[in-house]
């Protein structure tokens, strides 16, 4: 069950990506072409969908790791971690829905003109500059930012069932422990994650 959580958070990424892909036109001086039939996509594609993976399991470990030992100061003491863990994995099947939802909302943003030498100089201030001029004012970027706090929301409502109902945790310490846990989460995985690319 839990390696279906994964393969479908896999899956919503990917074509999240590839719908993204789909919008940005790269200009030539004699020809224009997607994103889609360049050479970078495929090789994108993998980085993002690798770097994605880590980071999923990184916050799936780091978050039922936190969640698992603050709860049981609250709760009951027995249990091991590794069936936690396994239960917490399917609290993320909340980060498959936001990456499907997102992948519809940018299927409904325009198509976008990059210069392939703006593209391939790497410059990201630049690249960004152009996705904030194009697609920042439009209500699926709009949306996508409001999505990305209803999941946190949802993931940590979901978080607060979980400690309720395995370690018989009263609902207010529950719900305290899950925000306690995500956000203590957030700042280890960001931690860990500088050190990874720095």
């Amino acid at each position: 069950g839990f390696l279906l959580t994964v393969g479908l958070f896999l899956l919503a990424a990917a074509g999240s990506e590839y719908i993204r892909a789909s919008k940005i036109i790269l200009d030539a001086q004699t020809q224009s072409t997607s994103l889609l039939n360049s050479s970078f996509f495929g090789s994108s594609l993998l980085i993002v969908l690798v770097q994605s993976f880590f980071s999923f399991l990184l916050s799936w470990i780091t978050y039922a790791g936190v969640l698992f030992f603050v709860s049981r100061f609250f709760g009951d003491k027995s249990g091991s971690l590794r069936p936690f863990l396994v239960i917490v994995g399917y609290v993320f099947s909340a980060l498959v829905v936001y990456y499907a939802i997102t992948a519809v909302l940018i299927a409904t943003l325009p198509e976008i003109h990059f210069e392939m030498s703006t593209w391939t100089s790497g410059k990201s201030e630049d690249i960004n500059k152009v996705f904030n001029e194009m697609w920042g004012s439009t209500f699926a970027s709009q949306a996508s930012s409001y999505l990305g706090i209803a999941y946190q929301f949802w993931l940590v409502v979901l978080g607060s069932i979980v400690v309720h109902t395995s370690r018989e945790v009263k609902w207010g310490s529950a719900l305290m422990i899950s925000v306690a846990a995500y956000f203590a989460s957030v700042l280890i995985t960001t931690f860990l994650s500088l050190l990874t690319f720095a």
